[in-house]
């Protein structure tokens, strides 16, 4: 997948401070799972990619690395692998959980993702 960003116009550094033109710069990110099939059940290892492929920008500017503890232009990447299991019943409800650890974060947050998915047909 391939996120493209708007603009946000309502940026501020600071309460009560000056709006200012922020831009996120676009992201190309990845969803993987490696499982293998029990019946209804199934186990495996399910994770995420994400860089950041354009600059942050404010009021058109590249962002300075002296704004923050970020490299210039804030690029992000993210690798992420954990658990996961899936059930299907006979009627095709699915309920998925999978919990993920960021391994790699570079200019983001690093932590934890957790998921539950119920999917139901109608």
């Amino acid at each position: 997948m391939y996120n493209i960003k708007s603009r946000n116009k309502e940026f501020r550094r600071a309460t009560g401070g000056p709006k200012m033109d922020y831009a996120s710069g676009d992201e190309f990110h990845i969803d993987f799972l490696i499982g293998k099939r029990f019946g209804l059940w199934g186990a495996g290892l399910s994770g995420y990619y994400l860089k950041q492929t354009t600059d942050d920008r404010l009021d058109g500017q590249t962002i300075s690395p002296t704004l923050g503890p970020w490299s210039s232009g804030r690029r992000g990447e993210v690798l992420a692998i954990g658990p996961s299991a899936i059930y299907s019943s006979p009627s095709g409800t699915i309920f998925i959980a999978q919990w993920q650890h960021e391994m790699y974060a570079k200019n983001r947050f690093q932590g934890h993702a957790a998921w539950l998915r119920l999917i139901t047909p109608f």
